[in-house]
């Protein structure tokens, strides 16, 4: 499909520099196919680490489960400015080069909190679970070999989110399935 998809727009994959945002089952797949068809994965990002909870803006409730697993986080325009920056430089410069970019690692407590912060008048309850995957990652090589560095930081993010459900722009935020990746994978 992403072949014959290419083909129609006019895409050659030979050699076409691609951001894959999303290393899952899918981001996975699409890394192998993209290469086998000689396309250059210049970007990787993953989602596994953003926490985006409308219960907290809605009903003043934040659930956490566990709360010591760190999560990398990163504004949504500090990673648009990544991409940017990778596509920007000579292939030389990042050829068969892995960058992870982020924000701070911060524990889902501490994300919790932040919220809290942020948000005002909320509670935060903590439930227990099995799943006390970590995720941490270093920005530095990014930082040292192409001089990126993020702008925005965790609280920047939340106060936009909050910015945007109080001026209606997540419509339907508890149900619609397009904010829910397994709903909407479903669906299609």
């Amino acid at each position: 499909a992403t072949a014959i998809a290419a083909e129609r727009i006019g895409l050659n994959l030979q050699g076409a520099r691609i951001a894959i945002h999303g290393f899952g089952n899918v981001g996975t797949f699409a890394y192998e196919y993209l290469t086998q068809m000689g396309a250059c994965v210049i970007a990787l990002a993953d989602r596994s680490g953003t926490i985006y909870s409308e219960e907290g803006i809605v009903h003043k409730k934040i659930v956490v489960h566990g709360g010591s697993q760190k999560r990398p986080n990163i504004h949504i325009n500090d990673m648009c400015r990544a991409y940017c920056t990778v596509l920007a430089v000579p292939t030389e410069k990042i050829a068969g080069k892995i960058f992870n970019v982020g924000y701070e690692n911060y524990t889902i407590l501490e994300l919790a909190l932040m919220v809290k912060q942020v948000l005002g008048d909320c509670t935060i309850e903590v439930k227990p679970t099995a799943d006390l995957r970590s995720y941490h990652v270093s920005s530095e090589k990014i930082k040292r070999e192409l001089g990126f560095v993020t702008k925005h930081t965790v609280e920047d993010a939340i106060r936009d989110i909050k910015t945007a459900y109080e001026n209606g722009l997540l419509p339907d935020a508890l149900d619609d399935k397009r904010y829910y990746n397994i709903r909407m994978m479903k669906s299609v």
